[in-house]
């Protein structure tokens, strides 16, 4: 028999506090990965969406007759338009996009044909494309994707959940 009743009860309580706060760790880091591929597929749809949206507007901005100055593009984000030289387009899009697009636009023109590309610029990816259009112009559309604005407060949840997980 024990002498002390407290002793008998001590280990029984440490073990289950133990318990508890290890099932909490391991809820809080399956949260923390379910949050971060969250983030991942939302960035992944985006990036989707984008290169889908920007292949429907060149094929648009393609199908203008010659002679007609190019339609607006349908999607509020999206950049695109007729030229006639590859260097013309620099000036209608932010400088961050400029060398890449015309380089894209160099491309297209010198292969005659529809060509892609996906390049990291600041605060994003721009997806963009161009392609030969009638009348020896080029259609050319690009769109920058940037992180989802909801990515801020995910980080602040995963950050306080890591936290509370090693508190």
């Amino acid at each position: 028999m024990l002498k002390d009743p407290k002793m008998r009860l001590r280990p029984p309580i440490r073990q289950g506090l133990l318990t508890v706060a290890a099932l909490g760790i391991l809820t809080s880091g399956l949260a923390v990965v379910a949050l971060y591929r969250a983030v991942a597929a939302s960035q992944s749809l985006r990036l989707s969406h984008a290169r889908e949206s920007t292949a429907e507007e060149l094929a648009r901005l393609g199908s203008t007759a010659p002679g007609l100055e190019a339609p607006p593009p349908n999607i509020i984000g999206i950049r695109g338009d007729l030229a006639r030289e590859p260097a013309e387009i620099a000036a209608r899009v932010p400088a961050s996009w400029a060398a890449p697009l015309v380089a894209l636009a160099e491309r297209a023109r010198r292969e005659q044909t529809a060509v892609y590309d996906e390049v990291p610029i600041s605060g994003g990816r721009l997806v963009e494309r161009v392609a030969p259009a009638a009348g020896g112009r080029l259609a050319w559309v690009a769109h920058k994707v940037g992180p989802s604005p909801y990515l801020q407060s995910w980080r602040v949840l995963v950050v306080g959940l890591a936290a509370d997980a090693l508190g």
